[in-house]
């Protein structure tokens, strides 16, 4: 059976210090840059993310393809989604507005 050793980071009298001893926080901290800080501190550092329409709520709603980021759709008086129509290579990725150039922003 092989043993996985995990490095954790300690700040120790402004160095930096590594170790083979893995460091817990308390319940009421979470580990951050090498130390154990307060739940009150932490920030999300990531985006959440865009939430896409991709089914009729109302006419007129424009709505992605959840297999096809190229395509998006148009929803009708009835709420049934009309297409596909194809962004163009100009603006390839449809972002759950409109078309884009940035692939990230795909539904």
């Amino acid at each position: 059976m092989k043993t996985l050793l995990l490095t954790a980071t300690l700040m120790v009298t402004s160095a930096v210090a590594h170790t083979e001893i893995p460091t817990a926080c308390d319940p009421e901290s979470h580990f951050v840059n090498g130390m154990c800080q307060a739940k009150d501190d932490c920030t999300s550092n990531c985006v959440a993310p865009k939430a896409c329409n991709l089914l009729c709520s109302q006419p007129l709603d424009i709505v992605g393809d959840a297999l096809d980021c190229t395509v998006y759709y148009i929803c009708d008086a009835s709420n049934t989604p009309q297409g596909p129509f194809h962004c163009d290579t100009e603006a390839p990725y449809f972002n759950g507005e409109k078309c884009t150039t940035d692939e990230s922003q795909c539904c």
